[in-house]
């Protein structure tokens, strides 16, 4: 039954997931998707670390259904060959005041973590979520070709650039600085560190690139 506002919380998947994996071999490829929820709105956790900040708690509840998961798999055989992959599909308005056309707002980690993971580092240059994929088959030495909007940024010709939008505009992130760009009134509206005009225009071809391939996918599933 359901024991949170959009299904299941998280502490009760986690121990389902723990099971599938500890249910699998060892010795031949697989993988698995989970998808969490109690860090959404309405912020209903089984849990009172934060008092004051139901959005911070529900966070701290997810952080610690992790770090168990993680603590329980390190006792598997599956470990060994095991790389989890933490990916959020978008930020929130958090703290009050951020907004969409914030690069703040966008923000989100990649962790990949396990008994694979034959080193640690910190990888602090933009990426976009979609480049997760070809990073990890890079690692794994496993073809790109099916992902077209995903780089490798271990690559030697990564251009570390990201991207994100909402329904006013687009913005633009480099190391030296960002753009962010109202398509609707057509005008930059934030620009920060080294000036780039060809940030704008990477931003619009990104998304009529991104519109032109979903439009095709879409005629496709029609016919």
């Amino acid at each position: 039954g359901r024991t949170h506002g959009w299904g299941v919380t998280d502490a009760i998947t986690f121990d389902t997931l723990y099971q599938h994996i500890v249910s699998k071999p060892v010795s031949r490829p697989w993988h698995i998707g989970f998808l969490t929820l109690s860090s959404h709105e309405p912020w209903q956790v089984p849990y009172q670390r934060i008092e004051g900040d139901e959005i911070a708690n529900s966070m701290a509840y997810l952080d610690d259904c992790i770090g168990r998961l993680v603590s329980r798999l390190k006792q598997t055989p599956q470990w060994k060959n095991l790389v989890l992959v933490f990916l959020p599909d978008h930020g929130i308005r958090y703290p009050q005041g951020v907004e969409e056309d914030q690069p703040r707002k966008h923000h989100i980690p990649l962790l990949m973590v396990g008994g694979a993971v034959k080193k640690t580092c910190v990888v602090d240059v933009p990426c976009n979520q979609s480049d997760m994929a070809a990073t990890l088959l890079g690692q794994m030495q496993l073809p790109l070709d099916d992902f077209m909007f995903s780089r490798n940024v271990f690559s030697t010709t990564y251009h570390p650039i990201a991207f994100f939008t909402w329904g006013n505009g687009i913005g633009i992130i480099e190391p030296q600085g960002y753009t962010v760009y109202d398509i609707i009134a057509d005008r930059t509206m934030h620009e920060e560190g080294q000036p780039n005009p060809r940030r704008t225009d990477y931003g619009k071809a990104y998304l009529q690139t991104v519109y032109d391939d979903l439009g095709g996918v879409l005629n496709k599933a029609r016919k």
